[in-house]
């Protein structure tokens, strides 16, 4: 499979196992899509993920907090606070602006072609990326539920959720997540933050509007009902700016 930098088309199938994401689902988004995988894929894929932790995991943003050992949801949430609370009693510091934006469906989106640009962009060796990206060619999925399985269909934009490869092809695309802002990573969930000496200083529509461009040029699209915006402040004249989400 390593020299000839192909993975097995019968390796390429899949079930996908819908797990509810919160008590008693009643939408098809209140489910995740866990792809099962056939054994001797899952091994093979834990070759193919020390090779890419080798090279991409160095190149990771220190901002981001998911997928990397060591990190938690607590850390980022942790170092979020203390970058807040340090610049609120700032005497230069008026407030302080906050976004947190989520993306839809982030994993089932992302287009093998922006991965490639993505490992590329961090020399990732030409031998990997090819079998990095030939693992996603040619997929084949169908949905098990009970008893009930669909046939297969084949799946040409995502990364199969379960995987080991998944969480790392996604920690490379989003890597290149680089507004002008304070900025904290879990996986796709982001956090964009700017201290404000004046009410005039806000930088929080360019930010709305550099990650809506990024998300469009990237075939992401934000979910606004997860999409957030707020101000801290000590000073109670301070008012939030209005915002624009198109």
């Amino acid at each position: 499979m390593f020299v000839q930098r192909q993975y097995p088309n019968i390796w390429k199938y899949s079930e996908v196992v819908p797990l509810p994401k919160v008590r008693t689902p009643t939408e098809c988004r209140e489910f995740r899509p866990i792809s099962l995988l056939i054994n001797c894929g899952k091994v093979a894929e834990n070759f193919l993920t020390r090779h890419h932790n080798k090279h991409v995991l160095p190149k990771i943003s220190n901002q981001q907090c998911a997928y990397c050992r060591g990190l938690q949801t607590t850390d980022a949430v942790i170092s979020t606070l203390e970058r807040w609370i340090s610049q609120l009693y700032c005497k230069t510091t008026k407030a302080i602006e906050v976004i947190y934006k989520d993306f839809s469906k982030a994993f089932d989106s992302l287009q093998p072609s922006k991965l490639l640009s993505a490992l590329s962009n961090m020399q990732v060796p030409g031998s990997i990326i090819q079998l990095c990206l030939n693992f996603l060619d040619g997929r084949q999925q169908r949905v098990r539920y009970n008893a009930a399985k669909s046939t297969y269909i084949p799946s040409r934009v995502g990364v199969p959720q379960g995987t080991l490869l998944g969480p790392l092809f996604w920690l490379a695309f989003i890597n290149s997540y680089t507004p002008d802002a304070d900025i904290t990573m879990y996986a796709d969930d982001i956090t964009c933050s700017n201290p404000l000496s004046t009410s005039c200083d806000s930088k929080l529509q360019a930010t709305i509007d550099w990650g809506l461009q990024w998300s469009s040029s990237n075939s992401m699209k934000l979910n606004l009902d997860k999409t957030k915006a707020m101000m801290m402040t000590l000073h109670p004249n301070c008012r939030p700016p209005h915002l624009t989400f198109h």
